[in-house]
């Protein structure tokens, strides 16, 4: 073989590798989805999920007894001894921060006997202002520790609204979400 036929056998097969690793690289950073449902391209994005406390916690009202805050925070603070209050009626609400967006399926908390029964809705957002609905009309009858399990979405944040309760001030201490991190594929 002369050398004209060696450098263009040698070009095919480097041209060849070429296209190869561009194609192994496209497949790794664009994985495509194992089914039909959307849940399971979100999952390909969400990494081992575990119960978390969240950042940082507000609520839409706190209640006060003899000087004592009954605050927010107190729902995460690690302490079942402590917990939020909320001073007004029904529906009032409580939510969480998780410092970024983050894969969420679920949540613990640890619920007041004196609440029960409680019905509330569980809403997640992306940025605090705009709320999807995951869970509605979910009824608590058991104090201690309560889960809640939901379709895998995406959000930054996660709240609880208390539609109703024996409790005119409904309580919540405790709260754990079940996340995972996200990872951000572009497919376009």
């Amino acid at each position: 073989m002369d050398d004209h036929k060696r450098r263009i056998l040698l070009m095919l097969n480097v041209a060849t590798l070429i296209i190869f690793i561009i194609w192994v690289v496209f497949i790794l950073t664009h994985p495509l989805p194992l089914s039909g449902k959307a849940t399971s391209a979100i999952s390909q994005r969400c990494g081992a999920y575990a119960l978390a406390i969240p950042e940082g916690a507000s609520a839409s009202s706190i209640f006060v007894d003899n000087g004592f805050a009954y605050d927010a925070v107190y729902a995460i603070d690690g302490n079942t001894e402590t917990y939020w209050r909320g001073a007004d009626q029904y529906p009032q609400w409580i939510a969480f921060s998780l410092g970024k967006l983050q894969c969420i399926n679920g949540l613990e908390a640890f619920v007041n006997s004196a609440s029960l029964p409680l019905t509330v809705d569980i809403h997640v957002s992306d940025d605090g202002d705009n709320w999807q609905t995951v869970v509605s009309g979910w009824q608590i009858s058991q104090s201690g520790y309560v889960y809640k399990d939901f379709d895998e979405t995406i959000g930054g944040y996660v709240r609880i609204y208390q539609t109703a309760g024996a409790d005119p001030q409904g309580t919540f201490g405790e709260i754990k979400i079940k996340k995972a991190d996200y990872t951000y594929f572009d497919r376009e």
